[in-house]
C-alpha cells in the first residue's frame, strides 16, 4: 500500500568512509516517523556504498535509491533527488552525519502546527569518534517561536546549518541547488537562498542532528586550501546576489554581512603570510567592487568593519602582513613585530628565527659567548619586496586561466612528455585534448592543442622552434625563495606568442584557483600541466611518457654522471610530487580520473593501462581495469 508521504529526506552519497555511510543510514532507518521517504542519491559512487544502499533499500520500504551514471557534483545530485521527491517538506542529511531517532517526527509536528512557516529549524550536536557535545549557537531568545526573517537579519549570521531543518518543497523549488561544478560549500549558498525566499522560520530547542567533525575528508578539514575554495564560492555568491533581480535590499544586507564574516574567518585559517597575501588580494577585488559599484549595501556593518573593508580593498598586502588574529607582539633586537609572522626553529646546536619565512637571525646555542648573526634588514626588505612583486605578477599573468575553468568537463586530456614509453603512443585518443611538454611537440603523430615549456637549467634550442607551431603555448618561470630567476627570457616568450605562468618549486601547498596562485611544481613541467588539466575539469587525464627525472629519463638513460649520482634524490622529489597530485585530485576533482599509459616508474601511482602489439589503446566508456589492461 502506498503511503501519503509528508517528508522527503535527500542524502547524496559519493565515496565516503563506508562505516560513516552505514551509521548515517542506520540513523535514518531508526526514524520514528513512518510517512517519510529517504531518497539516497548514488552520485556515481565507485566503492562498496552501492551495495550498502541497495541493502537498505531492500530492508525498509521508506528508502528509495537513485543511481546517477557519473558524479554530477553536489548540486546536480541534490536536484535529481528533489525532482522525484513526493513529500510536502524536504530534509537534508549528509552521508557522514546522523539524525536523532525522533528528528523528523518532532520537526513535522511543528510544521503541522504552523503551516505558514517556510522553515522549521532544530539544534545540533557536534560529534566524533570519542565525544558528543551540544553546539551552543542558537540563543533562547530565538527558540520555540515563529520569527519573521526580515525582522531579525542578525539571525542569518548565527547558524548556517541546512541539515537540521525541514523546508517546504515549494520554497526549495523556487531556486533548487546550484548545479555548476567547481562550486564548493553549497550549504552556504543554499542557506542564503532560503533566506532570500523564505518569510517565516520556527526554531526548535530540541537537538535533532549529529554533525561529524572528525571526517578528515570533509571540506572544512582541508587546511589553507579550504579558505581559497571558500573564497571562490564567495565570489560566486557576490555575483549571484548582486546581479539577481530577485535579491532585495534586505537580502543584500544579509549576504554582504555573512560573506564579510566568512572572509575574515577564513583569513584566520591561513598561517603563512605569503598565502594571506594571495587570499586578501583576491578578497580585495570583491571589496573594491562592493564599494565602488555599490552592488551590496553596508548598512549592517559597524564602522570598525567598514574601516577594515577599506583597508583590505586598498592595501591587502599590508593588511596581510600586519594584522594577525593574535594581537600580541614580540621583541627581537629591539624591533617590534606581530606574532604569527615570526617562527623559530631549533637544532641541537642552533636557534634560527624567520620572519615571513625568511631567515633573519641565527644563534649558536653551545657557545657561551652567544655569538649571533644580527638581522639583515636590507635582505628582509628586499625579499619582501620581491615576494610582493611575485604576487602581483601572478595576479596579472594568471588572470587568463579563468577562461579555461571547467571547459573540458566532458573531454579527455592527454599530457605527452618525452619518456621512453611515449614511443608506443602512436595512435592518439580520438577527440582528446593533447598537451605537449617541452620538446614533445615535435612528435609528428600528434596534433597538440597546448604546449607547456618550463626550463630549469639552461635555454634549449627547441624552445624557439615552437614559434610557428599552431597552438596555445604556456612558458613557465620558477621563483624560489632564495634563488629567484627565470630562464626563458621575454624576447623568446614574445617571439613564440606564449603566455607566462609561474611556479614556486617545490610547491607543497597546491591551490585550486590557478587564476590567482602559482601552479604546482616538483621539478618537472608535467606538474603544472597536470594542474592546468585538472583546472579545466577534464573527464580523464592520461599521462604519456611522464616517467622523467629532473635531468633525463627515470630509467637512467640520457643523464650526466653527476645527475646519475643524484638520481634517487631527483626521484624522491618527483614521486613526492605525484603523491601530492593524486591526493589533491582525489580531494578537489573526484570526478576526474588520472590514468598512466604504459607507465615505467609511475606504475601503480594512478590507474595503469597498456597499448597492445599495434600500439592501440582499448578504451570503453566505463574505463574499467579489465578492458584497459590488454597486455
Amino acid at each position: 500500500m502506498s503511503r501519503d508521504i509528508k517528508v522527503s529526506v535527500l542524502t547524496p552519497i559519493y565515496n565516503h568512509k563506508i562505516e560513516y555511510v552505514r551509521e548515517c543510514l542506520e540513523s535514518l532507518r531508526a526514524q520514528t516517523m513512518q510517512d517519510i521517504e529517504f531518497i539516497l542519491i548514488d552520485n556515481g559512487a565507485t566503492d562498496e556504498s552501492k551495495a550498502l544502499i541497495s541493502e537498505f533499500e531492500q530492508s525498509d520500504s521508506r528508502f528509495r535509491v537513485i543511481h546517477l551514471k557519473e558524479n554530477q557534483g553536489y548540486g546536480g545530485a541534490m536536484n535529481a533527488g528533489l525532482d522525484v521527491a513526493r513529500g510536502e517538506y524536504i530534509g537534508i542529511v549528509e552521508s557522514d552525519d546522523k539524525a536523532e531517532p525522533n528528528m523528523y517526527e518532532k520537526l513535522y509536528s511543528v510544521a503541522e502546527k504552523y503551516p505558514k512557516v517556510d522553515i522549521i529549524k532544530g539544534n545540533l550536536y557536534l560529534f566524533g569518534n570519542n565525544y558528543k557535545n551540544r553546539a551552543p549557537y542558537i540563543q533562547d531568545e530565538f527558540t520555540e517561536r515563529v520569527i519573521d526573517l526580515k525582522d531579525f537579519p542578525q539571525f542569518a549570521f548565527k547558524c548556517a546549518w541546512i541539515w537540521t531543518n525541514l523546508y517546504k518543497k515549494s520554497l526549495v523549488k523556487q531556486f533548487g541547488f546550484v548545479a555548476e561544478k567547481g562550486i564548493y560549500f553549497q550549504d552556504l549558498i543554499f542557506q542564503l537562498q532560503t533566506w532570500q525566499f523564505a518569510k517565516k522560520i520556527y526554531i526548535c530547542r530540541n537537538y535533532v542532528y549529529n554533525y561529524r567533525t572528525d571526517n578528515e575528508n570533509s571540506s572544512v578539514n582541508q587546511g589553507e586550501d579550504t579558505a581559497f575554495k571558500n573564497l571562490a564560492t564567495i565570489e560566486w555568491i557576490f555575483k549571484y546576489f548582486s546581479e539577481n533581480p530577485k535579491s532585495d535590499y534586505y537580502t543584500k544586507q544579509v549576504v554582504s554581512k555573512r560573506l564579510f564574516f566568512l572572509i575574515t574567518y577564513n583569513l584566520g585559517k591561513i598561517k603563512r603570510p605569503v598565502n594571506k597575501i594571495k587570499y586578501l588580494q583576491k578578497a580585495a577585488r570583491m571589496f573594491e567592487g562592493m564599494l565602488s559599484e555599490k552592488l551590496i549595501t553596508l548598512k549592517l556593518f559597524n564602522q570598525e568593519d567598514i574601516n577594515k573593508i577599506n583597508k583590505i580593498a586598498k592595501h591587502p598586502i599590508l593588511y596581510a602582513l600586519f594584522h594577525h588574529k593574535k594581537h600580541k607582539t614580540v621583541y627581537i633586537n629591539k624591533k617590534k613585530y606581530l606574532a604569527g609572522l615570526i617562527t623559530k626553529k631549533y637544532t641541537p646546536d642552533k636557534k634560527k628565527v624567520y620572519i615571513c619565512g625568511i631567515q633573519v637571525f641565527t644563534k649558536n646555542l653551545n657557545n657561551s659567548s652567544s655569538q649571533s648573526k644580527n638581522f639583515d634588514y636590507n635582505r628582509l626588505r628586499k625579499e619582501m619586496q620581491e615576494e610582493i612583486v611575485f604576487n602581483n605578477l601572478v595576479l596579472r599573468d594568471h588572470a587568463k586561466f579563468l577562461q579555461y575553468k571547467n571547459i573540458y568537463q566532458d573531454r579527455d586530456v592527454v599530457i605527452v612528455a618525452r619518456g621512453p614509453s611515449a614511443a608506443k603512443y602512436t595512435n592518439p585518443i580520438e577527440g582528446a585534448i593533447h598537451i605537449a611538454l617541452n620538446k614533445a611537440f615535435k612528435n609528428p603523430d600528434i596534433k597538440f592543442d597546448y604546449i607547456f615549456m618550463h626550463d630549469y637549467s639552461a635555454i634549449k634550442d627547441y624552445i624557439l622552434d615552437s614559434k610557428d607551431y599552431p597552438c596555445t603555448k604556456f612558458f613557465g618561470r620558477c621563483l624560489y625563495l632564495h634563488f629567484k630567476t627565470h630562464v626563458i627570457p621575454n624576447f623568446i616568450v614574445d617571439k613564440c606568442n606564449a603566455n607566462l605562468y609561474y611556479t614556486n618549486a617545490p610547491f607543497e601547498t597546491i591551490f585550486s584557483d590557478i587564476d590567482c596562485a602559482p601552479l604546482m611544481d616538483f621539478m618537472s613541467v608535467a606538474f603544472p600541466a597536470i594542474h592546468f588539466a585538472l583546472y579545466t575539469g577534464a573527464k580523464r587525464i592520461f599521462l604519456v611518457g611522464c616517467d622523467c627525472s629532473s635531468d633525463g629519463y627515470s630509467d637512467g638513460t640520457k643523464q650526466s654522471t653527476l645527475s646519475l649520482a643524484n638520481i634517487n634524490q631527483h626521484h624522491q622529489k618527483m614521486f613526492k610530487g605525484y603523491k601530492l597530485v593524486k591526493e589533491f585530485a582525489e580531494r578537489n576533482y573526484p570526478e576526474t580520473e588520472i590514468i598512466s599509459i604504459n607507465p615505467v616508474n609511475l606504475k601503480g601511482y594512478f590507474k595503469d593501462i597498456y597499448t597492445d602489439e599495434n600500439n592501440m589503446l582499448h578504451l570503453d566508456e566505463k574505463v574499467n581495469e579489465e578492458v584497459l589492461c590488454v597486455n
